[in-house]
């Protein structure tokens, strides 16, 4: 009998493992609200005169706080697929950047006049010069890059365990919520603010594992954008120096 449980139990897992994680994620959420319906029912609410002031007041400000809380989870919600696309490209980045990287170094040539003057190889030496400060500035700049990402990676880990923390709570809070005593239109409005609320940090949550995503598909591109930078810079060094000469000369 165990064992047929068992079967069971691992074919339920095995299909949901085969669904979107779109499928997943609306399994996963048992009661949801539209912007739509909470604009509706505050219209509704704000025509109601059989409610005293003070309660439909109560009402509108939870509702306000419902339709607040639906924005941020669409804007969540948006930026989540802006990661998902932007992740999408990473492969066809990388294989550029490795394009690039198996084409032969070009051997620096001086773009000067076939007899330069003094005054014409200094003004080239000077804009050479500015190139490779520019170009050891980038450098820099991109060996930084591993290093920030890498907090930001720990920063974005400490905020998915502070989220879980604020799903938890409303959920306890939905849960009492049900129980309430309340005039039934203040208690609707009290849930469907908290469901709001709910729907905000898991799209949230979405957002911040897209996020980590793309990070981690980032840090492929971080090797090769170094080296092709490290590559400008030995080409401006080798042209500065060959400019030193023609100057002296």
């Amino acid at each position: 009998m165990g064992f047929q449980r068992l079967r069971v139990l691992l074919g339920v897992l095995l299909l949901l493992s085969t669904l979107p994680v779109s499928a997943q994620t609306t399994a996963g959420q048992e009661d949801t609200v539209s912007s739509s319906e909470v604009r509706r029912l505050r219209a509704e609410t704000e025509k109601d005169r059989a409610l005293a002031d003070d309660l439909r007041t109560q009402i509108l400000d939870l509702y306000d706080s419902a339709i607040s809380s639906l924005e941020k989870a669409a804007d969540n919600r948006a930026a989540a697929l802006n990661f998902e696309r932007e992740r999408s490209g990473i492969d066809r980045m990388v294989a550029d950047l490795r394009a690039e990287l198996e084409k032969p170094e070009r051997q620096p040539r001086l773009s000067l006049p076939e007899d330069p003057s003094v005054a014409q190889a200094e003004d080239a030496l000077a804009r050479e010069r500015a190139r490779l400060s520019a170009n050891r500035s980038t450098l820099r700049n991109q060996q930084r890059v591993a290093e920030d990402r890498a907090q930001s990676r720990n920063d974005i880990s400490q905020r998915l365990g502070e989220l879980d923390l604020e799903l938890e709570l409303l959920n306890d809070e939905l849960r009492r919520q049900a129980g309430s005593t309340a005039r039934s239109e203040l208690k609707e409005a009290a849930r469907i603010s908290i469901l709001a609320r709910r729907q905000a940090i898991a799209n949230e949550i979405a957002l911040l594992r897209n996020r980590l995503v793309l990070l981690n598909e980032r840090s492929r591109l971080v090797p090769l954008e170094t080296d092709l930078v490290q590559r400008r810079v030995n080409t401006s060094q080798e042209l500065v120096a060959l400019l030193e000469e023609a100057t002296h000369e």
